[in-house]
């Protein structure tokens, strides 16, 4: 995985780029050239092994919080160690004596795995782990761990579904931390059994206007509600989004968070894919401008509103994908020049070993 960063005067001069390859952590200069490495092994309940990220990392300044999972060596058979899941807060600098040093780490462990899913079958080598971690993470039908930094206070948002390794089934199912980083160690603002799919919040650190700074932390869940959560780990606000578009979907991309106005509102934006719309959803298309045919689009790129007061419809606009195309990743939005380039939303879509498209989508006059 890899993560570029920004850094202060105190920190690495120059961006920077993690790399995990081969179990070992690298921190490359943007040139190439290498700064540091590190393995990321320890010894549980007397089980020797590594953690393996499980989820990109995030950057603050020098500092990088990675999420992994352990995996036991090559040989070590004692399936109770899996599940533990780690997130480590790691410094880095230019110094070749100590370019990358564990400042704090916190485990996740408050569960031990069903027995009845423990079998021989798991007695595998570490690099064998690390084929079946990369094999789950890449299956779209599995709910990934997500890691998300909330610069304002200082604060990790961890999204842990249960672990990634065979065998790894936690009792306690999906959950939501908050974890503060006080500088030398890691302090619990609240946890919260919750199944999160999707993890935004709007950077307002940047932000001209005061008013409209505020952090809102929202997560979509995988039935496609929109969720705003608390800093208590309390939901305030739920958007019953397949109630509302009156047809079930899934969220394809990353959420995207923009506010336009003076006030600490967001407005999200985000892929769907419909697989069976229903006369109603197909209503709202037409309402919309959406023309609907004898074959209905199962793709689209879909804009919310989220005030709570809010009068009338959520949605703000919902658009098909060019050629029926399923939305991918991050979409970003580009600032236009306020004459004759207009403020542009960029958006990646493709189908799976066929082809893929990047488009632009622009307000109408």
């Amino acid at each position: 995985m890899v993560r570029s960063e920004r850094t202060n005067c105190c920190a690495v001069r120059q961006p920077t780029l993690l790399l995990f390859k081969a179990f070992l952590f690298h921190i490359l200069r943007i040139d190439g050239l290498p700064l540091a490495n590190m393995f990321l092994n320890d010894t549980v309940q007397g089980v020797s092994g590594k953690f393996l990220p499980v989820a990109p990392a995030v950057t603050s300044k020098n500092r990088i919080y990675v999420l992994t999972e352990f995996a036991p060596d090559e040989n070590q058979n004692d399936v109770n160690v899996l599940g533990l899941q780690r997130l480590y807060a790691i410094d880095t600098s230019t110094s070749l004596a100590n370019g990358m040093k564990i400042v704090w780490h916190a485990n996740f462990e408050n569960e031990l795995p069903y027995s009845n899913v423990l079998s021989a079958s798991l007695r595998f080598g570490s690099e064998s782990y690390a084929r079946r971690l990369t094999s789950t993470l890449r299956d779209p039908s599995v709910l990934k761990p997500s890691i998300l930094w909330d610069a304002a206070v200082e604060t990790i948002y961890l999204a842990l579904p249960p672990p990634m390794l065979p065998g790894s089934r936690l009792q306690g199912g999906d959950r939501l931390f908050a974890i503060q980083d006080t500088g030398k160690e890691g302090s619990m603002v609240f946890q919260a059994q919750i199944s999160v799919q999707n993890m935004v919040m709007y950077d307002g650190s940047a932000d001209r206007n005061p008013s409209n700074a505020a952090d809102q932390l929202w997560v979509s869940a995988p039935d496609g509600r929109l969720l705003a959560m608390k800093k208590t780990g309390v939901i305030g606000h739920v958007l019953d989004m397949p109630a509302i578009l009156k047809t079930n979907f899934t969220i394809t991309s990353k959420i995207t968070t923009a506010r336009g106005r003076g006030v600490d509102e967001d407005f999200l934006l985000f892929g769907i894919n419909v697989q069976q719309p229903t006369a109603a959803f197909k209503s709202i298309l037409s309402s919309y401008g959406v023309e609907v045919m004898s074959e209905t689009p199962a793709n689209y790129v879909i804009g919310v509103d989220t005030p709570e007061n809010i009068k009338g419809m959520p949605l703000a606009w919902i658009l098909p994908t060019p050629e029926d195309t399923v939305v991918f990743g991050q979409i970003i939005g580009i600032k236009g020049d306020g004459s004759s380039i207009p403020d542009q939303l960029i958006v990646y879509s493709q189908i799976k070993q066929k082809f893929a498209k990047i488009f632009s989508i622009i307000a109408q006059k």
